[in-house]
């Protein structure tokens, strides 16, 4: 593995202030190349790994299971509201999937 972090401007005709983070392992054919705005000192690549995780949680909010997007509304008071109760719906759906999960035998996960 190699990994390497590095203030960076993307452009030279319009300058941005970035860092680019770069990792390749040796069982990826291509690098993670990942462009953010946080200093060399607190970006570090791996978070970037729960990228997936929290753009799945957002698949899920949206249009996976609440149906955020049919819900249409503006009012601010019924949107927070209404994000209160996903919230506690998650929590709960998380609760029991963990609590199903922790009862699997041992011997029905796969070995890595």
């Amino acid at each position: 593995m190699t990994a390497g972090v590095a203030p960076w401007s993307a452009s030279k005709s319009n300058p941005l202030a970035c860092t680019l983070l770069a990792r390749r392992d040796a069982q990826h054919t291509d690098p993670w190349l990942i462009v953010t705005d946080l200093s060399p000192e607190q970006a570090d690549i791996c978070w970037y790994a729960l990228r997936a995780w929290i753009e799945s949680g957002f698949k899920d909010t949206k249009r996976g299971g609440w149906q955020w997007h049919h819900t249409q509304i503006t009012d601010p008071d019924r949107a927070g509201r209404h994000w209160l109760a996903i919230a506690v719906a998650t929590l709960w759906v998380v609760s029991v999937g963990g609590e199903a999960d922790a009862t699997l035998a041992v011997s029905s996960l796969r070995s890595m």
